[in-house]
Order: structure tokens, then C-alpha cells, then sequence
């Protein structure tokens, strides 16, 4: 007979604008989840504490000692607590190792806590850029695992996209592309986003741009073209947004196809909307994609860090 489940830890995947964590029962599947906008770059660090107090408190009240693990902008300098960087080639066991314990003087429920973050991974793009990560790692560990591989081309796709290059277990490079923030600052405050009013999802418009990106003239001139084409009548302002995000997305796979030319197959690690867009983009430049839950591929990753010893340092 099974036993029935019961709280055994809590995962906590924590970004620069959004937080997210999940109850997991000791068979480790899910029990619950919150999500909120408060990210760490929303709030300074002294409340920090609060947040994870307020969103994760009814869990602790209920289970007072349950361990919590956490990944992402959460350890940068900005956030909870700077963590170090495991440089590349980086495996599972490599950041496991470098998982830190923060001192726990917090008042109850996360007074019987025992709270850990992981550290980021450090590397090199192939362009000989240098790069940084915090929190995705988890992600690509757990997609690769997921896909029953461990040697692949994962992209992950967010404010800052990252293509990540895995060998043998280890992730020995990558790039980041800051497409979701490019996008947002142009949406919300340029003359571009200005004339996106009644926006929709415009499939053939998201293509079109995705064909247009990286013709000659490069993305600068390609972004104001978006405000040429509607005052000429060209493009509808309810799919101005839509071929916006084309144009940023389809950059961002053609720079990576560059780089990576020996990927043909790319593990795509998102949420249903954006991976759809990921998609659409990878197949209509040549590239066979294969679609991971984000929220699967951190459970699973933060999970095979969790159900390992952890030595206090």
C-alpha cells in the first residue's frame, strides 16, 4: 500500500522578475505551487526574508522543518545571498557541490528551515564572449534528463535567453541573448510599442518577421522598418507586437544557428507561449525543436540536487 504523501521540501526557482515555488510530497511530486511578479530585482535584499515568508509561510506553518532550495537571481549580487560561480565544464555534481546554506536567524514559520541556493555557472560563448548564468542550469540538467540524453543544444528562452551547449553530462558553453528584455523595453516605452494597441497573436506577421530578421541593414534598422510599415499601411498596429517579437526571436535563432552550427536538433525550455513562438521560429530556420516544460525541467533538476547528501560548508 502506498503511503500517503506528505510535504518533504520545497523548491523555489526565483528570477529577476518572478518567483515560483512548488510543494513536493517525499515521492516528489507535486503538491502545490505559487507564482508572483516579485522577482528579486523588485524588492531590495533586506526583503528578501519577506517574500519567501509570505509566499511559502502556509506550507512552513503546516510542515515547520521542511528544507527549501533555491536557484536562479536568487544568488546573484543583487540578490538573497552572492553565490560563487562553477565554471565550465559544469555537471550536476559540480553544482551540487557548491550549494550553500544561508544562516537561518529568521523569525517563524522559516525559523526550522533549512535553506540552500545554488550557485550559477560561469563560461564562454563561442564568440570568446564571456557568460554567466543563475538558475538555468537546473533547467538544462533536467531537460536533458527528461529527453533521456545527456549531450545536446538546449535553448531557454526568458528576459535573458540562453543557448547552452551539453557534453557528456556537462555543460561546456553557451550564449545569452537579451531578447525578452529587448523586447519589453521597446514594447512598453518606444514609438515602436507605442502604435502596438489591440494587440493579437498574428502567426503570419510573427513569420514574416522571423524571414526578415537578419537581412542586411541589421536589427536596429529592422526595428524602426516595424513603425515604417505600419504608417505605410503595411502592417496592422494590432500586429505590430507580433512581428516585434518575430523580428527580436528570429534574430536571436539565426545569431545562435551561427554559433552553434553543428546543432540540428534543440531542446526548447519554456513556458506553452513562448515555447510555441521558440518553436515556430527554430522550424522555420531549418532546426528541429524539441519542446521541455520549464517548470518540469527545474523540478526534475532541483530535485536530483535535493535527493543527494549536501555537506554543509
Amino acid at each position: 500500500m502506498t503511503s500517503a504523501a506528505r510535504p518533504s521540501m520545497i523548491a523555489v526557482d526565483w528570477g529577476s522578475t518572478s518567483f515560483r515555488a512548488y510543494l513536493l510530497d517525499q515521492h516528489h511530486q507535486l503538491l502545490a505551487k505559487v507564482a508572483s511578479d516579485q522577482g528579486v530585482l523588485q524588492h531590495d535584499r533586506a526583503h528578501h526574508a519577506e517574500v519567501l515568508r509570505e509566499q511559502c509561510g502556509p506550507w512552513l506553518l503546516q510542515t515547520p522543518d521542511l528544507p527549501i532550495y533555491m536557484s536562479g537571481v536568487v544568488g546573484a549580487r543583487d540578490g538573497w545571498l552572492e553565490m560563487p560561480y562553477v565554471p565550465c565544464p559544469a555537471s550536476l555534481d559540480d553544482v551540487r557541490g557548491l550549494m550553500t546554506r544561508v544562516e537561518n536567524r529568521f523569525a517563524a514559520p522559516l525559523s526550522g528551515a533549512d535553506i540552500w541556493i545554488a550557485p550559477g555557472v560561469s563560461g564562454c560563448s563561442p564568440s570568446g564572449a564571456p557568460d554567466v548564468m543563475r538558475g538555468e542550469e537546473i533547467q538544462v540538467f533536467g531537460a536533458l534528463e527528461s529527453l533521456g540524453t545527456d549531450t545536446g543544444t538546449v535553448c531557454l528562452p526568458g528576459t535573458h535567453s540562453k543557448w547552452v551547449q551539453v557534453e557528456n553530462a556537462a555543460i561546456t558553453g553557451f550564449s545569452t541573448f537579451m531578447t525578452g528584455e529587448l523586447y519589453a523595453l521597446i514594447a512598453a516605452r518606444s514609438s515602436v510599442g507605442a502604435i502596438g494597441k489591440n494587440a493579437r497573436d498574428d502567426r503570419r506577421a510573427f513569420a514574416a518577421a522571423v524571414s526578415a530578421a537578419g537581412e542586411e541593414g541589421g536589427l536596429l534598422h529592422q526595428l524602426f522598418s516595424i513603425r515604417a510599415r505600419h504608417l505605410t499601411g503595411h502592417l496592422p498596429e494590432q500586429s505590430v507586437l507580433s512581428y516585434l517579437s518575430g523580428l527580436v526571436i528570429g534574430n536571436e535563432v539565426k545569431a545562435a544557428k551561427a554559433l552553434y552550427p553543428a546543432a540540428q536538433t534543440v531542446a526548447v525550455v519554456a513556458n506553452e507561449v513562448l515555447s510555441q513562438r521558440y518553436c515556430a521560429a527554430l522550424s522555420q530556420l531549418q532546426l528541429q525543436p524539441r519542446s521541455v516544460s520549464a517548470d518540469g525541467a527545474f523540478l526534475r533538476g532541483i530535485i536530483d540536487v535535493a535527493a543527494r547528501e549536501i555537506t554543509s560548508e
